[in-house]
């Protein structure tokens, strides 16, 4: 019961942090900013822009294969856990994309729909703006909103890095997704040898059925990166 209690608390903080961040972005247009302000602010997105791409394994070619392991959790709508699954999976790439993938350990009930990619927001027409309370750290926050409210896009907070300008997260929330409703995501990333790749990729939405909508939470953790030369 302790357990339950836990993670009904942490979904429904998980809620209110994308929720309060959707609201300050929006309440704090580029329009708004001081020139020099609005000039740091295109250099950083223009540079992380620049960045992604070289610093993308897939875009490079690059031949390499991790372990993914997913945990997900059905929950009812009040966030209380009713059971929890899992599997193994190890993911092979080369020359760009999925070559293989191997189940180590199989989940007891089908899995699906686990999304390893890092999407790239600077590709889309975002409104960006510095996320408030900078603390001035390697990491600097960058708020990415769409211009339409009926946009399928995600919209949230990026974190890049202050120096190499690398993704380093993404806390995004889908106002709009088909089949679903509140379906939020965040992506950890590690840089290994000049590279991103995924550290951590969590998720929770509710899926919409024919009567009923299926909320759930899923954590996937990459471990055992190997990068073949």
């Amino acid at each position: 019961m302790r357990l339950r209690s836990s993670y009904k608390h942490q979904m429904k903080n998980l809620l209110e942090i994308f929720s309060v961040a959707a609201v300050i972005c929006a309440l704090i247009p580029i329009a708004g900013l001081a020139q020099n302000d609005a000039d740091v602010l295109d250099y950083y997105v223009s540079r992380a822009k620049a960045t992604f791409e070289t610093r993308d394994p897939l875009a490079r070619g690059v031949s390499y294969s991790f372990l993914a392991t997913t945990i997900e959790w059905k929950l009812n709508r009040d966030g209380v856990i009713q059971s929890a699954d899992s599997v193994s999976t190890r993911y092979f790439y080369s020359f760009g994309q999925l070559d293989s993938q191997v189940t180590v350990r199989p989940a007891t009930h089908s899995i699906k729909d686990v999304d390893l990619n890092i999407p790239n927001i600077f590709n889309h027409e975002y409104v960006y703006n510095f996320f408030p309370n900078d603390s001035g750290g390697d990491r600097l926050s960058l708020g990415f909103d769409s211009p339409s409210v009926e946009s399928p896009l995600p919209t949230g907070i990026v974190a890049v890095d202050r120096s190499l300008y690398y993704v380093r997260a993404l806390f995004m929330v889908y106002p709009v997704k088909s089949g679903y409703d509140r379906y939020s995501r965040i992506i950890e990333t590690t840089l290994e040898d000049g590279y991103v790749f995924p550290k951590k990729i969590a998720v929770a939405a509710g899926k919409r059925g024919v009567l009923f909508t299926d909320f759930y939470r899923r954590e996937t953790t990459i471990s055992e990166l190997a990068i073949y030369r």
